[in-house]
C-alpha cells in the first residue's frame, strides 16, 4: 500500500527531484485571481477552492506551486490528486515523509489537495490537521458543490478562505486567445469583438477556448 502511494507522489511531484514546475501545468496567463490566492497563502487559514470541472482550479494550484518554489524547499510542497487515489490525509502524509525525509508534524510544509471532497468525512479531517499541525498549511480544491460548504462550516469555523473560481471573464478569455487589444478600441475592432463573443459564450473554460 505504502509503495503505491509513493509511486503516485512521485508521479505527482516531480519538482522534487528537478525543483521546477513543467509549463504543462503551471501555465503562463494568470487568472485575475491568482493575486488574490497568493495574498491567502501567508495566512493561517486553510484555502478552499471550489468551481466545475475545467475551470482552472488544478492550473490555479500549480501555478501556486510554482510561485512556492521560489522560496521554500520543493521537497517542503506536496501535491496529492484524489481523483488519483482516494486515500486518508495521514497516510499520505506518512508516505510524503517516507519518501522524501520531511518530518511533516515538525517542518513547514505546504500540502496541496485537488479533489478534497472525494476524502470522506473531509472537514473533520482536515481541520483535526489544521488544529494538531500549524506548520502546515493547507489548500484544497473541489468540483463537488453538494455540501461543501455546509461541511466546511460546520467544521471549520473560522479556519478557511473560501474561493469560487468561475469561468473566464470574457476579457480572461480574449487575454488567454493572446487578442486582449481588440477591447483597447472597440469601435475599430467590433466585428471581430462580436465575433470572439460569440466563441465566448462556446467555450469560457480555461482548457476548451481551443477547441474547434
Amino acid at each position: 500500500m505504502m509503495k503505491e502511494i509513493n509511486e503516485i507522489l512521485e508521479l505527482l511531484n516531480p519538482w522534487w527531484k528537478d525543483g521546477s514546475v513543467s509549463r504543462d501545468l503551471a501555465r503562463p496567463y494568470k487568472r485575475r485571481v491568482f493575486n488574490r490566492l497568493l495574498k491567502l497563502v501567508d495566512y493561517r487559514q486553510i484555502i478552499i477552492l471550489s468551481g466545475l470541472r475545467r475551470v482552472g482550479k488544478t492550473t490555479l494550484l500549480y501555478q501556486i506551486i510554482e510561485n512556492l518554489l521560489k522560496s521554500s524547499d520543493p521537497k517542503h510542497v506536496l501535491y496529492f490528486n484524489l481523483d488519483k487515489s482516494a486515500k486518508d490525509l495521514k497516510e499520505i502524509l506518512n508516505a510524503y515523509e517516507e519518501l522524501v525525509g520531511v518530518n511533516w508534524k515538525k517542518e513547514r510544509i505546504f500540502v496541496l489537495i485537488d479533489e478534497i471532497a472525494k476524502l470522506d468525512s473531509w472537514g473533520r479531517k482536515t481541520k483535526l490537521i489544521y488544529d494538531a499541525f500549524p506548520n502546515i498549511k493547507l489548500i484544497v480544491s473541489s468540483s463537488s458543490s453538494i455540501g461543501l460548504e455546509e461541511e466546511a462550516v460546520k467544521n471549520l469555523a473560522g479556519r478557511y478562505f473560501l474561493t469560487n473560481i468561475k469561468p473566464l471573464s470574457f476579457v480572461e478569455f480574449l487575454e488567454l486567445k493572446e487578442r486582449g487589444e481588440l477591447l483597447k478600441n472597440p469601435k475599430l475592432w467590433e466585428r471581430e469583438i462580436k465575433r470572439e463573443f460569440d466563441s465566448y459564450l462556446l467555450r469560457n473554460l480555461p482548457e476548451i477556448i481551443t477547441w474547434d
